[in-house]
């Protein structure tokens, strides 16, 4: 049975299909949903799709962020908004995109 995710019902399988260069591996590791989904088992506060709204659009600003810092050379912008972005992703297990965050995080402290 779909769940039901900011709205949009959604498979309990891999969510938005798989990570690109990772076949079979999901963009958003269900164990993940599945512990957000247990802070409010049914559902009624909301908490799943409260969580991942939130996060969507903590994603845009941040994205936004790291690429106006960039512009700016403002490497201290960019790795505030890396980080923030690397914590928020892997807490709704979006696990490749916090490595890449993480990867990226470690080249900006690196020089």
């Amino acid at each position: 049975m779909p769940a039901v995710v900011a709205g949009e019902a959604v498979s309990q399988g891999p969510v938005c299909g798989c990570a690109p260069g990772h076949p079979g591996e999901p963009l958003i590791d269900p164990q993940a949903i599945e512990r957000l989904r247990e802070l409010d088992p049914s559902g009624r506060q909301g908490v799943l799709p409260r969580v991942l709204k939130a996060y969507e659009s903590s994603l845009a600003r941040h994205l936004a962020d790291i690429g106006s810092a960039r512009e700016a050379a403002d490497m201290d912008r960019m790795l505030r908004a890396v980080h923030t972005l690397k914590s928020s992703s892997a807490a709704v297990g979006a696990m490749g995109f916090a490595q890449r965050c993480a990867d990226i995080e470690h080249g900006l402290r690196a020089g």
